[in-house]
């Protein structure tokens, strides 16, 4: 796999970049070499003696269970073989590689017992299910999230404000990683490829957070890691994980995957002591916070930001004393609330039964103008309105075509996809507010959901009284009227007679 994108060539020329020891580097060649000699591996090895000694240390911990204590390398080489000698020897000198200087964003410790577990239990996973390459699944789980280390060493103060943001949230990680401009799943295979490592190892770590429906029709490795990340995320006694995914994926019952997360949790303290690596697993009493009250304190931020800012668009909306205001300040509030850029508005009009749309401060749009029939049923914009609810194109079926008028704002706006959202106010349909999005800004609504519901729902309450109020002083300008015309008549009668 050929990953091709201009940050990548931006990373390689950086000085940041960590790079594999030139000892491992030979290794890897010779390992690679169909006619290398296991003579010629252990030879390598053997010149640097703190290689030797991690190798030689876990080798003979209780990870391998070997029946008697390997005290030779050529002793080891021969028994595990070059494949396997090689995979341990990455796994031994990877920490040490990319040792970077950790904060309470990025917490180095959690880091790596997360990818260390993925490692064990990709290895567990492979041998319950008699993959043929145990220990290349161990090097590949502990490598899936190598991505971030590479984005955290060269865009600190970008990777730092993600991390902030959405550190425990895997899926809006991702779509900020998007608007970065890679993720991390392409840096960590564009960098195995750099090292030469096999190219299905590059696949797994690329596709290690792909919807489970793609991951059904890969190859063996690339499901282990997905499997193997997904049981990684917290202890086993901590773990709520849908055991229908282990089976859908590859066959294993809830009882398998508990059995392989307890002999993981035994394993990977052996294992993170021979290759001398810190861990530190979720929760852990050293911590001065714990990984949880820190995402949940974040949170709390964040809604009193949200609920600061939306208190004052709130405020502009019941100040507004006209319909060109209101809807200035809903477009105003939706930016700033959301950081949504392209947004239209639909108002519903009752004389026509229709939506119309309607562009912000009498900015000029091709769209203005543009009307939508109530008998339009099929369209996500009446839909959501009879509904009442939010919908998407995102999760139509690919066998229910989107309407042609649908289609039409998605090409319109440039984006991959509408969200829909109505204004109903005391069962009165007031509008549809549409965002054109892309998958990952969708994910990254989604995190606000509750204040775009209650936004929608005030905006909708403000212009729905602001219309019943314009209809109340038409009918009291028209009884005015009548009772002027019928005072009028009757005075011209009197003059009259």
């Amino acid at each position: 796999m050929e990953i091709r994108k201009p940050i990548l060539d931006q990373i390689s020329t950086l000085k940041n970049l960590p790079t594999l020891p030139h000892i491992l580097l030979k290794l890897i060649q010779a390992c690679n070499r169909t006619k290398g000699g296991l003579e010629e591996v252990a030879r390598i090895i053997e010149k640097d003696p703190s290689l030797s000694s991690r190798i030689l240390r876990l080798v003979n911990s209780a990870y391998y269970g070997l029946p008697r204590k390997i005290k030779s390398m050529q002793n080891a080489v021969t028994l595990l073989g070059t494949n396997a000698i090689k995979n341990v020897a990455i796994s031994a000198s990877i920490y040490e590689t990319f040792k970077v200087n950790g904060n309470s964003t990025l917490n180095l410790k959690l880091y790596w017992w997360h990818s260390l577990r993925c490692g064990v239990i990709a290895k567990l996973i492979s041998e319950k299910i008699n993959y043929n390459n145990p220990d290349e699944a161990f090097l590949a789980g502990l490598l899936h999230d190598i991505g971030r280390l590479v984005l955290w060493v060269n865009f600190k103060k970008e990777y730092k404000g993600l991390l902030d943001m959405y550190g425990k949230r895997p899926d809006l990680l991702l779509a900020g990683e998007i608007r970065l401009g890679v993720t991390h799943c392409e840096v960590g295979a564009w960098l195995l490829n750099k090292w030469k490592l096999p190219s299905l190892m590059a696949d797994a770590v690329f596709y290690h957070h792909e919807s489970l429906e793609r991951i059904k029709d890969s190859f063996p490795l690339v499901k282990v890691i997905y499997l193997a990340n997904m049981l990684s995320q917290f202890p086993a006694e901590e773990q709520h994980r849908d055991p229908d995914s282990a089976k859908e994926i590859l066959g294993l019952s809830e009882n398998d995957i508990k059995t392989i997360c307890s002999k993981a949790d035994d394993e990977l303290e052996e294992v993170a002591k021979s290759l001398d690596i810190e861990v530190e697993p979720p929760g852990h009493p050293s911590e001065p916070i714990s990984d949880h009250d820190a995402e949940k304190h974040l949170e709390l931020i964040r809604e009193v930001q949200d609920s600061s800012i939306l208190l004052g668009t709130l405020l502009n909306l019941i100040e507004a004393n006209s319909e060109e205001k209101i809807l200035h300040v809903i477009y105003q509030g939706l930016n700033i609330l959301f950081d949504t850029q392209e947004v239209i508005i639909f108002l519903y009009d009752q004389e026509k039964k229709g939506l119309e749309a309607v562009a912000p401060n009498n900015n000029e749009s091709s769209l203005e103008g543009l009307f939508v029939p109530m008998t339009m049923k099929k369209s996500l914009l009446i839909s959501c309105l009879f509904e009442d609810r939010p919908l998407d194109s995102f999760s139509v079926k690919a066998k229910d075509l989107p309407v042609i008028l649908d289609e039409q704002l998605i090409r319109f706006a440039g984006k991959e996809g509408i969200l829909c959202h109505p204004m109903v106010a005391q069962g009165n349909h007031v509008g549809v507010i549409v965002f054109a999005l892309d998958q990952n800004e969708l994910y990254h609504l989604a995190g606000h959901l509750n204040v775009l519901k209650m936004f929608c729902r005030q905006a909708a309450l403000t212009l729905n009284s602001f219309r019943a109020k314009q209809e109340q002083l038409r009918v009291i300008q028209s009884e005015r009227m009548v009772a002027s015309s019928a005072v009028a008549r009757k005075v011209i009668h009197e003059v009259n007679n």
